[in-house]
């Protein structure tokens, strides 16, 4: 072996000496002896192994024992050279543990001593450098041979560093900025999909990439922002329909609205899109975005886990979480629930624990029509274990009703006549019927419990225990749970539902479920896109090296209601609250999804039933202005290399919800017979016309647009910035 081979060998054992030397950080003067101390240690040991190597006969490797010739002859070179570079091998093996054990040591008795105030160590300044790839004065006496060779290598992060009692961030991916490109020349229009596949690729590691752009340096990406701006149309940006349009538009090839400057100034391309849906209706675009379809190996792996797991009826008691994140009242007796969940429903009667012989488990549903001031109870139906019907009550409302609702309840102004059960009655009678210890099954109980101002501990939902073959947050009807699992048909009477039948049903879910085990009425195609970027990590860790997983922020008009436990929501009253909810919980976290529609209740796209007394402006200029001041709000205060995306939902769904409103009145009238009771009779009305017309209006009410950005991590708010460059690839 020649003399630079054996320096090359000594020079890639040496490496591992400097990958620990390298995880010191700045050391103040009372330690510079020690750090000293160490270097001449690592020095020596070099020189000590390279006189060794040339002591000896060239061709033995050097600290390993020679092979006699009785050993040696009989072999083939082949097999000598195989057992030689085992040898070395192992050698090297042994000798770096031993290195890396006595550095560590050493290392963190400097690291003892070092200064306390530093508040971070970046990855950049792990060598001892000053953050800005500037070597300090700590590493002047390592060999620069040795230099080189370290940082060709593969930098490592290793736990001494973790344990120094701060926090560290990761910046090896922060070097290279991001970049995001549009891509043009599209075979189709982009959907609600393509936004979820950038948003995966950039805050998950899954290999997602989207068709529709190019992002490098993914890692680098801050946080994802989408902005649900319902209400905003081609028209505000000057261009024609985008019905027939697949490829990007560029925004300042039109003539875009002078009161939504901010829309040019930091977007480049308007992406048309399709809304999801079908040929008879429209879905919705946010609970579309919110879940995605998990991949064969996924399936495979959850079947093979849970495919032999059993149940029995307590294993499918809603949990405390899952009562909170689907607006159940809070009972006493539910493990882990706190005073200050129990007091906000103090208004409610609770069950109370007593003997009682007979069944132990019931099913609960309740039918309700409109008043003035929300839903009202008319009728409450309650069944034991063996379907016998223990209640089943008309209830005299309470308030005047304004909508019978008939279609659905099944409650006529007839049969409510001359009824005198109040709300109080039936609640004393079902509460010295039903234990707190016993069990009560429903279909989406939460309305029912609510509506009778009941609280109960062990709840059984079948909109829980089965779910929607699209997954959470999409929860399957009891019509559709009986038909796919009991090849029963349910409510298809005209008359509307009946509250006896549900409790029927509900009551025989539970016990096929039962029956069949965890997995049945499980669907494990889909996953909450909430629960699989929970799964992943920020850029930094806590001061005891724990990683920070990444957090959802779901900020809109709605009541709170998690669907998949992983998102933290807020209700807001106006945009503009929304907006500041935005600025100020930002930067905790990591996916955030606003939904403003001040716009759409402006154009009329639908109606205000959520905020009492919100105040929209006059004129439609200054309605702009507005929409135009909160963007530009949003995007000042979005963190640098962040992607923003502005999304309308959907396009002009007024002629498509008066049509499906028209079908369901004309397609069938209600007449009184001979006997003056109320029957359907097919209106003549109804024709051919009302579904193409219907088409129509789908098609249009699913033809909408996105816009996306990603911020630069040199933006600077001013009246005069420039929109970010992006390369935009247009097939024309």
């Amino acid at each position: 072996m020649s003399q630079s081979q054996v320096l090359k060998e000594v020079e890639d054992d040496n490496a591992m000496h400097h990958r620990v030397a390298r995880l010191s950080i700045t050391v103040d003067d009372d330690s510079y002896k020690e750090h000293q101390k160490f270097l001449t240690s690592l020095k020596s040991q070099s020189e000590n192994q390279e006189s060794s190597a040339f002591s000896g006969d060239e061709e033995t490797p050097y600290n390993v024992p020679v092979a006699t010739t009785n050993e040696r002859f009989p072999k083939s070179s082949k097999k000598r050279k195989n057992e030689k570079r085992k040898q070395r091998k192992l050698q090297k093996k042994l000798e770096r543990q031993q290195q890396i054990e006595n550095g560590t040591a050493l290392l963190r008795e400097m690291i003892d001593n070092s200064n306390q105030n530093t508040s971070a160590i970046d990855d950049d300044d792990d060598d001892g450098g000053d953050g800005n790839g500037n070597d300090n004065g700590n590493r002047d006496n390592i060999p620069l041979h040795l230099l080189a060779k370290e940082r060709g290598s593969k930098r490592r992060r290793s736990s001494a560093a973790l344990n120094v009692g701060m926090i560290v961030r990761k910046k090896k991916f922060l070097n290279d900025k991001p970049k995001l490109t549009v891509l043009g020349d599209r075979n189709k229009k982009a959907s609600i999909s393509s936004i979820r596949d950038l948003l995966l690729y950039s805050l998950t590691d899954m290999d997602l990439v989207p068709r529709w752009c190019n992002l490098t340096n993914r890692r680098s990406v801050d946080k994802f922002v989408i902005v649900f701006l319902r209400g905003l149309t081609n028209k505000e940006f000057g261009m024609p329909d985008l019905k027939k349009e697949v490829d990007p538009l560029l925004i300042s090839k039109y003539n875009l609205n002078g009161n939504l400057d901010s829309f040019g100034k930091h977007f480049k391309e308007v992406i048309p899109m399709i809304a999801p849906g079908s040929k008879k209706c429209i879905y919705s675009t946010y609970s579309s975005l919110v879940s995605y379809t998990l991949s064969n190996k996924q399936k495979a792996a959850i079947q093979k886990e849970n495919e032999n797991r059993k149940i029995v009826l307590p294993d499918l008691y809603l949990t405390l979480e899952e009562l909170l994140f689907n607006n159940y009242p809070i009972h006493k007796d539910v493990p882990g629930a706190t005073t200050e969940m129990i007091d906000k429903t103090s208004d409610y009667k609770s069950t109370v624990n007593f003997h009682h012989d007979g069944s132990r488990t019931f099913a609960l549903d309740c039918e309700m029509c409109l008043s003035v001031n929300g839903r009202v109870l008319t009728r409450v139906s309650l069944c034991d274990f063996d379907n016998n019907v223990i209640v089943d009550k008309l209830i005299k409302p309470d308030e005047p009703i304004i909508d019978y609702l008939t279609q659905y309840s099944g409650i006529t102004e007839e049969m409510l006549e001359g009824v005198e059960t109040t709300v109080e009655d039936i609640q004393e009678e079902l509460l010295s019927i039903i234990s707190s210890n016993d069990t009560l099954i429903g279909h989406s109980l939460e309305s029912d419990l609510s509506v009778l101002k009941i609280k109960h501990p062990f709840i059984v939902d079948t909109s829980v225990c089965y779910d929607h073959p699209r997954g959470p947050p999409s929860k399957a009807s009891l019509k559709m749970l009986m038909s796919t699992h009991l090849d029963t048909a349910i409510q298809k009477s005209f008359s509307g539902h009946d509250s006896v039948e549900d409790c029927i049903s509900c009551m025989e879910l539970v016990k096929l479920k039962i029956a069949k085990g965890y997995l049945y009425g499980k669907s494990y195609n889909m996953e909450s896109l909430f629960k699989r970027i929970a799964q992943n990590n920020k850029l930094v860790k806590t001061a005891e090296g724990e990683k920070i997983p990444k957090k959802s922020l779901v900020v809109g008009y709605s009541p709170v209601k998690n669907f998949g436990h992983h998102e933290t929501q807020v209700q807001c009253n106006s945009d503009d609250e929304i907006v500041d909810k935005f600025v100020e919980l930002q930067p905790d976290n990591d996916l955030i999804i606003l939904k403003m529609r001040e716009l759409e209740w402006f154009k009329n796209f639908s109606q205000n039933n959520i905020v009492e007394g919100l105040k929209l402006p006059d004129d439609v200029n200054e309605m702009y202005r507005k929409v135009n001041d909160r963007m530009e709000k949003i995007y000042d205060n979005l963190a640098p290399n962040s992607i923003l995306v502005v999304c309308s939902e959907n396009g002009d769904t007024r002629e498509m919800l008066r049509l499906q409103s028209q079908t369901k009145v004309i397609k069938f009238k209600v007449e009184k017979d001979t006997e003056e009771k109320p029957v359907h009779v097919k209106d003549e009305k109804f024709t051919e016309d009302t579904w193409e017309q219907l088409g129509k209006a789908l098609d249009e009410a699913r033809d909408t647009l996105f816009l996306c950005t990603l911020k630069p991590s040199d933006f600077k708010p001013s009246a005069s910035t420039e929109p970010e460059s992006l390369s935009t690839i247009i097939g024309n």
